[in-house]
């Protein structure tokens, strides 16, 4: 069963994927070694402090 969508929550900035964005995108398989590197890499601590 499908999940109904309120309209209060729809974000016009940032859509829905369709089924041709997702066959469109890259795979983590697909990134540069160079990125891969830095993705599977010990995790750095980032600070989430408001501005």
């Amino acid at each position: 069963m499908k999940k109904r969508s309120t309209p209060e929550k729809l974000d016009n900035d940032n859509p829905e994927w369709t089924a041709a964005d997702i066959k469109r995108a890259n795979s983590f398989a697909g990134l540069p070694a160079s990125l891969l590197t830095k993705l599977r890499g010990r995790p750095t601590r980032i600070s989430f402090r408001c501005l």
